[in-house]
């Protein structure tokens, strides 16, 4: 068994080297006070969250050894960031994207606890813009398997 708590911790880490300018962390509690309190000097969030319902078992916090894990990073951009606005969210979508699909698009590893994982984007997707703060959101899926 894994616990959930480390796979996010893996997950963040990988993230890191994208990080200027970025908040890299859990997904937040309370999502819309994150935004408005925690993101006002930041050029945006990559956020991950590890679903619940995806770990087999009594104990939330553990995750079955052999099942599959699907997280999720959401991406939370401004558009109205001077430093910033010839790249926009395309970038950082991609770049996030390829963390997880390594060089050749054939996946990456992850070293959580005594076992590796084998870990690879399954998608991306628009979710929303608020037009008023001028924040753009992603999601992009990963999918952990043990290796």
């Amino acid at each position: 068994m894994v616990d959930l708590n480390e796979v996010e911790k893996a997950i963040i880490a990988k993230l890191q080297p994208l990080a200027q300018g970025l908040k890299v962390e859990a997904f937040p509690d309370r999502p819309v006070e994150y935004i408005e309190n925690e993101l006002q000097n930041a050029r945006g969030a990559l956020l991950v969250f590890v679903p619940v319902n995806a770990a087999k078992g009594d104990d939330t916090d553990e995750w079955a050894s052999g099942f599959t894990l699907r997280p999720e990073i959401t991406i939370l951009h401004f558009d109205n960031r001077p430093d910033d606005a010839h790249t926009g969210a395309y970038g950082l979508l991609k770049d996030t994207v390829e963390v997880f699909d390594g060089e050749e698009g054939e996946g990456t590893y992850l070293n959580i606890g005594r076992e590796r994982y084998k870990v690879q984007a399954t998608g991306f997707g628009f979710v929303a813009h608020d037009t008023e703060r001028g924040l753009w959101e992603y999601v992009v899926r990963i999918e952990l398997r043990p290796k």
